[in-house]
């Protein structure tokens, strides 16, 4: 099936949709965001709070705040990235927890980094979870999640060496 026929059938299901009453999704498209390739060492930071996210020591929960821990993040093209602290790897699940677990290669531990944009400052990321499509958020000083991607400055995401 082309691609414009494909459009074609998605629209015409989408006003079905709506007209029966059903909650539509909304997808961004490939378009929206850019995705891109990272390789890196240092601190997630979040200007939103002048934090980085952190692991803590005792429930392997992700949080923010003022410490200076390095992850190391891996880009597995096409799958995504893989993000590595000393503990384990970034890990996701569908009710939007974050926290480490050991590295096991699967799709909850896939984060997409979309360039948002980039300036003398450095690049701005959105980092979408492969397993959900939800972006890493720190809504709160506190415990990092995902939510719905919406672009807040709570999922806007820098490396910082």
């Amino acid at each position: 099936m082309r691609v414009g026929r494909i459009k074609r059938v998605i629209a015409r299901l989408a006003v079905v949709i709506v007209a029966i009453g059903a909650p539509a999704m909304v997808v961004a498209t490939p378009a929206q965001a850019q995705y891109v390739s990272v390789t890196a060492w240092g601190r997630l930071f979040v200007d939103a709070f002048a934090q980085s996210m952190a692991v803590s020591s005792t429930s392997g929960k992700v949080y923010m705040n003022n410490e200076s821990q390095q992850w190391f993040i891996k880009d597995n093209a096409p799958n995504g990235h893989t993000i590595l602290h000393a503990r384990g790897c970034l890990d996701s699940n569908a009710a939007g927890a974050v926290y480490i677990l050991g590295c096991n290669n699967g799709d909850y531990q896939r984060w997409h980094f979309n360039l948002l944009s980039s300036d003398s400052t450095g690049r701005r990321y959105e980092i979408v979870n492969k397993a959900t499509g939800l972006c890493l958020s720190a809504l709160s000083v506190g415990l990092v999640s995902t939510y719905s991607c919406g672009r807040s400055s709570y999922e806007v995401w820098k490396i910082r060496s």
